[in-house]
C-alpha cells in the first residue's frame, strides 16, 4: 500500500516446508510397498496404464511378468516371519538387478511380484528373462545363517497398447502365473 508517498510492501510468510515433507511421505506410502520399497499394486496399475499409452504411440510391445514366490508360507512358518521379510527384500532387490534400466518390479501382495518390461522389440527374449529369474532364485539364500531354497511360478502375458488394457494384462498374467504352479512349477 502507499502512504505518505511511499510504498510499503508488507509480507507474511509461513515455512511449510514440513507440510510438503508429510505430504511426499503419504504419497510415497500410498504407493510403495512398505517392506520392501517397490512399487505397490497401486502405482504398477499406473504405469501399466502409462505403458500401454505409450506402446500405442510406438508400436511396441510389452510384456508383464507375474512372479509368484513357490513354498514361501513354508518358509514363513518354519523361520518366523523376520526371516520371511529379509527373503522379500532379497528377492526385490535381485529382480531389480536383474530388469533393464525403465523396467518395473513391484510387489502386489505377500510373496507376489509383478515386473513391467516396456519397448520389446522381440517379445518372445522375455521368457530368457523368466529363466534367468528362476535360476537366480533357486540359489540358495543366506539368511540368519540359514541357508533358504525356494522356486517361483512365474506366468508371462505380453500386449500391446492398441489391443490390451492394464487390467487384461494382470489378469493374463495371473492366469498364466496359475497356469504353471498346475503344471508342476
Amino acid at each position: 500500500f502507499r502512504t505518505g508517498g511511499q510504498w510499503i510492501l508488507v509480507v507474511t510468510m509461513r515455512d511449510i516446508s514440513e507440510q510438503k515433507r508429510k505430504q511426499v511421505d503419504l504419497l510415497w506410502q500410498a504407493t510403495h510397498d512398505p517392506l520392501t520399497g517397490l512399487p505397490n499394486r497401486n502405482l504398477i496399475h499406473d504405469r501399466l496404464n502409462h505403458a500401454l499409452q505409450r506402446s500405442r504411440r510406438q508400436g511396441l510391445s510389452l510384456a508383464l511378468l507375474f512372479v509368484d514366490l513357490d513354498g514361501f508360507k513354508l518358509i514363513n512358518d518354519t523361520y518366523g516371519h523376520k526371516t520371511g521379510d529379509q527373503l522379500l527384500k532379497t528377492v526385490g532387490n535381485q529382480l531389480i538387478d536383474m530388469v533393464r534400466p525403465g523396467d518395473t518390479v513391484a510387489r502386489l501382495s505377500s510373496d507376489e511380484f509383478v515386473i513391467l518390461c516396456e519397448q520389446l522389440e522381440q517379445p518372445t527374449s522375455i521368457s530368457a528373462l523368466a529363466e534367468r529369474i528362476n535360476y537366480i532364485l533357486r540359489q540358495p539364500a543366506e539368511l540368519d545363517g540359514q541357508q533358504l531354497y525356494l522356486s517361483a511360478s512365474i506366468g508371462i502375458a505380453v500386449g500391446h497398447g492398441s489391443t490390451h488394457s492394464a487390467d487384461d494384462l494382470l489378469r493374463a498374467a495371473d492366469t498364466a502365473m496359475y497356469e504353471v504352479k498346475e503344471q508342476g512349477r
